[in-house]
């Protein structure tokens, strides 16, 4: 009786965890359905929980400058605390995707959170309720609030529904766009207004009045910005820097930057052509972090965000005392410790602010051909095991390494390294890697807090500087006396090419005579893409039909070469940063539980599994790897192909669509001599998992399975199953998705239509309720304009299926009396 009750345990399993993966789904976290449009994983949105998700789901978590932890509790997650907390995705890891385990599944809740700085307390956590039975499952929730204070967005994060607010702010606003004589526009804008007491913080997401046109691209000219108040007869006041610290501000409707970049025209200005940046990938929110410092008596411990006041007290509850000595043994501080701060002015005396940005902009001309501009960013962080902000101890007690020899009250930070494995995409996203050969570098931009002395960039084999920046304080009592108002922005005329795998410094000295908390050494390169935009490619949208005929020779490959299973410790921070290198260390140090478990450190808990799988013998199936890969990497040719409407992305998608719906295939002619070995598309003889997608060669069937060979009869080899098993569950949304073009809230009012045929009359097939997906995900509407899979083909887990429960009772049944069966008989035997 054990052995069939050990036999149909193990055979029911196996039999019914296919079932567990039948309806996967993908949570965009982040994502808000109500305005088609997804914030992504960042600071200042309220998240709320997200509900009706089950074991097999996924969450993709997209962001820049932040990271994703897996906290231990509720009550972690409750008061930030990431103490036995697990990383699982660092700094510049965008996109990840997460899927639900069976140990979630058994907790019931769980919850995730951004480690950088203070992003947990304002905000960027989400919690996971999950089902215990598919049958409970309806549609999966999941919903974001704009807007909201933290006292607020915790009071509502378990709200089933949520709302897209700005509490008690007058929203944001343009002015009409002003044509000059010229023909280029000119419009200034207001964000949201902000109220804030006397020594009062502001860390939250604003939505923003976009300034650019919504149908079309234009060619960016001058962005300035500063923060300014509104008198009783509505005309405008600025605001001096020491009345309204700007911490920094993220976001890209104007660059965001501190209290440096206010009224500057240097870091936003126009490019000489054939270089500008170009409008449409902007979100139409920013991130402000702002202190009122009124009535504060010091002002540098509040602008610091400092966790000890002078006398070392904590400033606040939440404070721990053994934070004392993190910077030195001077205290600690940074965003986290950005606390309202003590003011000789009664609370009730508020004042409002707003942004007021101010834009120019012109349409494209038939003879433009404009490369694009695109930013490139880097920090000393890393340096010193941290994300983005760092302390500065003071001199006495700063480490010897950090000093400069000849200085030994500087702070001299130095990073040295290939420039691609230094600078990141936009804001701290993918690492440059091997996007090209070269950089044309044409502005350095530098951000840096009170105390900086100089940053620079410079070439690590001559010495020779890249980018210089100086800084420049104010001096008026009345305005700015003490603050950091202006750092130097280099310009580079004609641009300064270097090899993207050149080896460069990046340089941040610091005045350590005494000590500075929270401070950040951030540089923004803007180089020219070689990505040319000229006037007939600005919309944002494709219009696209079906073709009659499938080109099979558009259809992406499957990999002629092994799909391995790798080892990625060495990418990870814990290798980077934590020095933990090699699989064999990492597994068997005493922090580790093994493989399947955890390595513990003061960083983050990592999933041994999740950096060593080829050690630790936990790879995907080799079908599974290939299946994956293909979707990734036909994924990454759409989004380079189609990031304007080309004509060689509009004949992409359409052949997409073509070959989704079942159109004639076309397939390539068979060569007619004889060859040595086959010339496929797709795979070659001695691959066998690749199989042959198409032979160019001579061919033979060996049994019933078409086999490449050199002698023999010539054969049309068709489409490789898993290229037709993508394309059928996923070419109808992606062609849809990559249609689109520029950021998403464009298109939040698009009318999703019907697919027509290019000879002419719509689509009988086609729905209009397809909704964009990714490559492993399908939806209702991709089945019903794609033929059902034939018999004996089946979904691998993961790959998301249309099937009910109901279609499944009868094979199911029969399936479960064969494996019992099996069973009774195997214990006869």
């Amino acid at each position: 009786l054990k052995s069939i009750v050990s036999c149909l345990n193990m055979s029911w399993k196996l039999v019914l965890l296919p079932l567990a993966f039948a309806n996967v789904v993908k949570v965009e976290v982040g994502r808000d359905e109500v305005q088609k449009r997804s914030y992504g994983w960042t600071e200042g949105i309220c998240y709320h929980d997200i509900r009706g998700v089950l074991t097999g789901d996924q969450l993709e978590f997209s962001f820049s400058g932040h990271n994703v932890l897996k906290l231990a509790s509720g009550e972690h997650f409750q008061n930030c605390d990431f103490r036995d907390s697990m990383e699982i995705a660092a700094v510049g890891q965008s996109p990840f995707v997460y899927t639900i385990s069976e140990e979630d599944g058994k907790a019931g809740t769980i919850f995730f959170a951004c480690g950088v700085g203070s992003h947990c307390l304002n905000q960027q956590k989400v919690a996971v309720q999950i089902l215990q039975s598919s049958e409970d499952r309806d549609e999966p929730s999941f919903a974001i609030s704009t807007g909201l204070d933290s006292n607020t967005c915790n009071q509502n994060r378990g709200s089933a529904a949520a709302e897209s607010l700005t509490i008690g702010s007058v929203p944001a606003q343009c002015e009409e766009p002003v044509e000059a004589p010229d023909g280029s526009f000119f419009r200034t804008c207001l964000s949201p207004s902000v109220t804030l007491t006397p020594g009062g913080v502001i860390n939250r997401n604003q939505m923003m009045a976009y300034p650019f046109p919504t149908d079309r691209r234009v060619i960016l000219g001058m962005r300035t910005w500063e923060f300014v108040t509104k008198t009783s007869d509505g005309s405008i006041d600025t605001v001096p820097v020491n009345q309204l610290y700007v911490h920094h501000l993220s976001g890209n409707v104007i660059l965001g930057q501190g209290s440096e970049g206010i009224r500057r025209t240097r870091p936003d200005a126009p490019y000489n052509e054939p270089f500008s940046l170009v409008s449409g990938n902007e979100m139409d929110w920013m991130i402000f972090h702002l202190l009122d410092t009124r009535g504060v008596d010091d002002w540098l411990e509040c602008i610091e965000c400092r966790c000890f006041d002078a006398q070392g007290h904590p400033r606040d509850s939440s404070v721990n005392a053994s934070w004392l000595g993190a910077g030195g043994a001077d205290g600690s501080g940074g965003i986290n410790c950005c606390f309202n701060c003590t003011s000789s002015i009664p609370a009730n005396q508020t004042l409002t602010y707003y942004m007021r940005y101010n834009v120019s902009y012109r349409d494209f001309g038939p003879s433009d051909h404009i490369d694009q501009v695109r930013m490139l960013t880097a920090d000393m962080s890393p340096l010193l095991n941290r994300a983005l902000e760092y302390d500065v101890p003071a001199w006495n007690v700063l480490p010897v390494e950090q000093r400069l020899p000849t200085n030994l009250k500087v702070q001299h930070l130095v990073r040295e390294g290939p420039f691609n494995e230094l600078f990141h995409h936009d804001f701290f996203g993918k690492l440059f890697g091997n996007e090209s050969e070269d950089v044309a570098i044409l502005r350095c931009v530098g951000h840096a807090h009170v105390a900086a002395i100089g940053m620079w960039i410079e070439d690590a084999e001559t010495g020779e500087p890249i980018c210089t920046h100086n800084m420049y304080y104010g001096s008026n009592p009345e305005e700015d006396d003490g603050y950091l108002t202006r750092i130097s922005v280099e310009d580079l005329n004609p641009p300064k090419v270097i090899a993207a795998n050149h080896r460069v410094r990046i340089v941040a000295d610091y005045n350590a005579s005494s000590y500075h908390t929270g401070v950040m050494g951030m540089f923004f390169l803007f180089y020219g893409s070689h990505h040319i935009v000229t006037q007939n490619i600005t919309a944002f949208n494709a219009e696209l039909c079906v073709p009659q005929s499938c080109d099979a020779l558009r259809l992406p490959e499957v990999s002629g070469g092994t799909v391995m299973c790798l080892d990625t410790l060495d990418d990870h921070p814990a290798c980077k940063f934590g020095g933990v290198c090699g699989c064999d260390n990492f597994v068997n140090a005493p922090e580790s539980t093994g493989c399947g478990g955890v390595y513990a450190s003061s960083w983050g808990d990592v999933e041994i599994d999740s950096v060593c799988a080829d050690y630790c013998g936990s790879c995907a199936s080799t079908e599974d790897l290939i299946r994956a890969r293909l979707a990734e990497d036909f994924e990454e040719k759409l989004a380079k192909l189609c990031e304007f409407p080309s004509a060689d992305c509009t004949a992409e998608l359409q052949n997409l669509l073509a070959c989704s719906m079942d159109r004639e295939e076309i397939v390539p002619e068979c060569a007619t001599t004889t060859v040595d070995t086959c010339n496929l598309i797709g795979g070659t003889c001695a691959d066998p998992n690749a199989g042959c997608s198409f032979a160019k060669c001579r061919c033979q069937d060996v049994g019933e399975v078409p086999t490449c060979a050199v002698n023999g009869i010539c054969k049309l080899w068709g489409i490789h199953p898993l290229v037709r098993e993508l394309v059928k569950k996923s070419g109808v949304a992606l062609a849809r998705k990559y249609s689109k073009f520029g950021s998403e809230f464009l298109h939040a009012n698009d009318v999703e239509r019907d697919f027509c045929n290019c000879s002419g009359g719509c689509s009988a097939t086609e729905t209009t309720t397809t909704t964009t997906t990714t490559t492993t995900t399908t939806t209702v509407a991709d089945s019903e304009t794609s033929p059902s899979s034939s018999p004996g083909e089946s979904s691998s887990p993961g790959e998301p299926s249309t099937m009910s429960l109901a279609d499944t009772r009868g094979p199911l049944l029969l399936s479960l009396l064969v494996v019992t069966s099996t069973c009774v008989m195997e214990w006869i035997r």
